[in-house]
């Protein structure tokens, strides 16, 4: 997740970190803006950071100093700034890490350092009775209680932001609407949910701002197969696969949309590729196989079929298949093996009581072949009355004796 050092000058880390140091402090103490993810900060025309980068060393500095100004009177504030400061020191961006400038997650363990400040200093008013402060303890006391009633508040509605993706990503956009990671997200959730139309516009929107995402175009060419776009979502996954050549998910999703477009060829040479990268994924093989039977290469579905079929031989779909490319090459034993192996797992498939019921027809077996065509009638499959005309009258004239 380490972000390239030549992405940001020693400089600027500096200043994310003066930042960071600064802020989780603010948010910790003053949680009003706070999100699931907080972007690095975008630079100007001119190449600088946001002004509050460059203050932040200041402010730090004045934190501290007033803090070692303190331990002059008591050491308490300084051992729980001690300890703000050494648990999160670690985590201030001195080597960027991932694409976020700061992590909430990452005070769970300092944030112990500033409070105990906050109940040091409430305890010592109701101790300290020879001084200013005890004077004032119920104020500090009702304030307190305010305070708490305010983080709890501030809490709960936070919490309601992460009801799902998009009411996360959409609590993040409003807070920092350059973020592209959270029209990532949420074009995702989008996608996941069919909700083309949304998700193509929050990918839009994350390619105005960066063009280097393998995963979004891989998401535009989901949306556009989706749409029945094919030239747009074959475009799509070719920058995908420009960017990360490495993922066979890619190679699998063009080469099923190029199947959909008729290009068989190309979609071949792509099932073959996502199986090199993604050696034993069944998906593959079941796209692949039912390619080749488009195709007419039925010895090769055949072998696609009886592949998948070791690990899952009760498959119907499958068996199915498997059973028409039998009866396209003319192998009538076997593919009535594979459909009654389909009706006995299966007896309501239709398809399957059609099929045998065609088979047998062509074996001459008018008797079995119109049985069957009556079975997958009545299980709600189509059949043609025509067809079963024709299977009557060939029943009827074997079945009538010869003059």
């Amino acid at each position: 997740a380490g972000a390239p050092l030549k992405a940001f000058t020693l400089f600027q880390r500096f200043m994310f970190a003066s930042y960071g140091f600064i802020m989780y402090q603010y948010q910790l103490l003053l949680p009003l803006k706070v999100a699931a993810f907080y972007p690095f900060p975008s630079l100007d025309a001119t190449g600088n950071l946001p002004l509050i980068f460059y203050l932040s060393p200041l402010i730090a500095l004045a934190v501290i100093g007033l803090v070692w100004w303190s331990v002059r009177f008591t050491k308490a504030p300084g051992f729980g700034y001690l300890w703000y400061f050494f648990s999160i020191i670690l985590v201030l961006q001195f080597m960027p890490v991932g694409s976020a400038i700061m992590a909430d997650r990452y005070t769970y363990l300092s944030s112990i350092g500033l409070f105990f400040i906050l109940g040091w200093y409430l305890d010592q008013a109701f101790i300290r009775k020879e001084q200013w402060i005890y004077s004032w303890r119920w104020i500090f006391v009702v304030v307190f209680f305010l305070y708490c009633s305010f983080l709890g508040t501030t809490a709960i509605k936070q919490s309601m932001v992460w009801q799902n993706s998009e009411t996360l990503w959409t609590d993040v956009i409003s807070e920092y609407p350059g973020a592209e990671i959270s029209y990532k997200n949420r074009g995702n959730y989008y996608g996941k949910l069919n909700q083309s139309e949304k998700a193509l516009s929050d990918y839009l929107v994350f390619l105005q701002i960066n063009q280097n995402d393998p995963d979004v175009y891989g998401g535009l060419g989901n949306i556009f197969g989706l749409k029945g776009e094919l030239e747009k979502s074959i475009s799509a996954y070719t920058k995908s696969i420009a960017l990360d050549s490495l993922n066979p998910s890619t190679y699998l999703n063009r080469a099923i949309t190029y199947a959909k477009a008729k290009q068989f060829p190309a979609a071949v040479k792509d099932y073959n590729k996502a199986l090199a990268l993604g050696p034993g994924l069944m998906q593959i093989y079941a796209n692949r196989s039912y390619t080749f039977m488009q195709m007419g290469r039925f010895d090769d579905a055949i072998s696609d079929y009886s592949l998948m079929m070791r690990t899952n031989p009760h498959n119907d779909n499958y068996l199915l298949n498997r059973g028409l490319c039998y009866y396209q090459l003319k192998q009538y034993e076997k593919a009535v093996t594979d459909f009654e192996q389909v009706v006995s797992l299966t007896p309501a498939n239709g398809a399957a009581w059609f099929n045998l019921s065609i088979i047998f027809n062509e074996m001459k077996n008018y008797t079995k072949a119109y049985q069957y065509a009556l079975k997958a009638q009545s299980i709600g499959f189509p059949v043609d009355k025509n067809t079963l005309e024709t299977m009557k009258r060939r029943l009827s004239a074997t079945a009538r004796p010869s003059p």
